[in-house]
């Protein structure tokens, strides 16, 4: 049995990984294998703890986690009290920094490495995510079976691609009416909450979209779910 046909769990390289999808049956960290294995470019990740927890799950620990570069951006002159929009123009400041080559036009077979998760969307956690940090550490007694219970510990992720007049590929997101955030009353308003819990499998997702139409959950709902909404 080829390897493009089994599972492949056992790989600790990526040259010992399929190049194709097909060759990735139940792996929930599919994408980020393949893109690395397109793009040449071997850096990846949000949250390192978080991350870890979730690989070990998914059992992809001991090939993902040598490529996970954590980067963070303290500038407390320029990020102090920043509203999404001065932190999007920050991060989009970053990104230009970083000396990426867009592939020539065309070229379909080359995947753009500035479209990267890495690089499209940056994680920002302000005096209300702290917060929530905080309601997470007083709730917990240890007790990795109640784990599933506890307050989230929530975070921010901004679409640095986003703006106010921007419309969507998925038509539904472009839907007004809506209570107004940052003066946005479309469905899509360029960020979301999500539970830590998640965010290596969020990471993974977001080589799409982040205004996915089933996932996307418009704050102050938290994902995944939405069930739970970010304390006002």
């Amino acid at each position: 049995m080829s390897r493009d046909n089994r599972e492949n769990f056992d790989a600790r390289t990526l040259e010992e990984l399929p190049s194709q999808p097909g060759g990735y049956q139940r792996d929930i960290f599919s994408r980020i294998c393949l893109n690395m294995i397109r793009t040449g470019y071997h850096k990846w990740g949000f949250l390192k703890q978080s991350c870890h927890e979730e690989l070990v799950k998914g059992r992809r620990a001991e090939l993902l986690e040598k490529y996970l570069d954590w980067v963070i951006i303290e500038d407390r002159d320029k990020l102090e009290n920043a509203s999404r929009s001065d932190v999007r123009r920050h991060f989009y400041g970053w990104v230009s920094e970083q000396g990426l080559v867009k592939p020539p036009p065309r070229v379909i077979e080359q995947p753009d490495v500035t479209k990267l998760p890495r690089f499209r969307f940056c994680l920002y956690v302000d005096r209300q995510c702290l917060e929530t940090v905080i309601q997470f550490q007083e709730a917990d007694t240890g007790d990795r079976f109640f784990k599933s219970r506890l307050p989230p510990m929530v975070i921010t992720v901004i679409d640095r691609c986003w703006t106010s007049d921007r419309t969507q590929g998925n038509v539904t997101m472009n839907d007004g009416g809506y209570p107004a955030i940052d003066g946005c009353d479309r469905k899509y308003v360029g960020w979301e909450y999500f539970n830590t819990v998640f965010v290596a499998s969020v990471y993974n997702d977001l080589h799409g979209e982040l205004d996915d139409y089933e996932s996307y959950q418009r704050p102050p709902a938290i994902y995944p779910l939405g069930k739970k909404s970010m304390p006002s």
